[in-house]
């Protein structure tokens, strides 16, 4: 699918060298997407496009390789749902879970994804 966005903006005359298109995969590979296709959409537009003329047929192959693609996926809310269920840290201290208490839910998801980023596993 990717691939297909790729020469799809080649074949509609929109420069896309390989630097760019690199650019894009390191940026998925890091997750800055979010998930989203809205941010995908963005991200890619952000990496590929050099100039604004390409911006119309940017569009145009977007809409076309990703028509039927769903707005989002819910694995934020997903492990939103997780953290806030106790039955899931039954292994921790009553401190630790004092600790989880007092986090807010965007300290708590930066936390996890501070984590996970450390994971090379």
């Amino acid at each position: 699918m990717f691939l297909d966005l790729f020469y799809g903006l080649r074949e509609a005359g929109v420069p896309v060298g390989l630097q760019e298109w690199r650019m894009l995969m390191e940026a998925l590979e890091k997750g800055i997407h979010g998930s989203s296709l809205l941010r995908f959409y963005n991200l890619s537009r952000a990496c590929l496009i050099k100039s604004e003329t390409y911006f119309d047929q940017f569009d145009q192959v977007f809409a076309k390789v990703f028509k039927g693609v769903e707005g989002s996926l819910s694995i934020e809310d997903e492990v939103l749902d997780w953290l806030n269920d106790p039955k899931n840290f039954e292994e921790l201290t009553d401190e630790q879970r004092e600790m989880l208490e007092h986090l807010d839910a965007d300290e708590l998801m930066q936390r996890f994804l501070d984590t996970l980023a450390e994971q090379d596993e």
